[in-house]
């Protein structure tokens, strides 16, 4: 174990050392420096992608296994982009209309596929607030020509199949924390397993770019 850490402070030297400190347990003393994801944000490595302000309405074309591959939100990694996303959280809001059977899946397409849209290229920059730019193509509701059908990685959930009540509250968030991967060459996104009727879904995905 280490018995000295650096520390930076605009008064000293940046080969300055501290000694680290240790509890009545033996224990490391730590103190968060920041939240949780203000340094990877900070460094321009956090995008977010979100679906418009009225929302997405669920058609067959967005079914998992259709073979037009149009997610609800995805991201596809170029093989050449010699980066990994790491999807840290999502959000998802049903409004509307009667919620299908199944929920919401992330579904997958493995290296190597290729994509031959272009995508919305709508990810906003958690630091800079500038759209694009991250080295993935991104879709929101639109067709990700070139991969076929998906398969499920990870279920997502949502309301039980049936009616979505007035003023209820079927807003779910998961805190991936980086535990799923969207390796160079993959294709990943959020899809319904069926269509519904005539149902919104709001959707908000937080990916950080990694180095492969």
């Amino acid at each position: 174990m280490l018995s000295e850490i650096q520390r930076y402070n605009e008064n000293m030297s940046p080969t300055s050392v501290t000694p680290a400190r240790g509890d009545r347990t033996g224990a490391l003393v730590t103190v968060a420096g920041h939240s949780r994801y203000s340094e990877i944000a900070y460094q321009s490595n956090v995008w977010t992608l979100n679906t418009p302000t009225n929302g997405v309405t669920i058609v067959a074309n967005n079914i998992l296994n259709a073979s037009t591959s149009m997610p609800i939100l995805g991201i596809w990694n170029p093989p050449q982009s010699k980066r990994i996303a790491a999807i840290t959280r999502i959000t998802t809001l049903w409004s509307n209309g009667s919620a299908p059977a199944g929920g919401l899946v992330w579904g997958f397409v493995p290296p190597m596929c290729n994509v031959t849209a272009t995508g919305n290229n709508s990810e906003i920059n958690a630091s800079t607030m500038h759209t694009g730019g991250s080295p993935f193509k991104t879709f929101v509701n639109n067709q990700m020509s070139g991969i076929g059908g998906a398969q499920i990685l990870r279920l997502i959930g949502g309301p039980t199949a049936g009616s979505i009540g007035i003023n209820t509250n079927h807003t779910y968030v998961e805190e991936c924390a980086g535990d799923i991967f969207c390796p160079p060459g993959a294709a990943l996104g959020i899809f319904p397993i069926s269509a519904g009727s005539n149902c919104i879904v709001f959707a908000s995905v937080m990916f950080e770019v990694l180095p492969q």
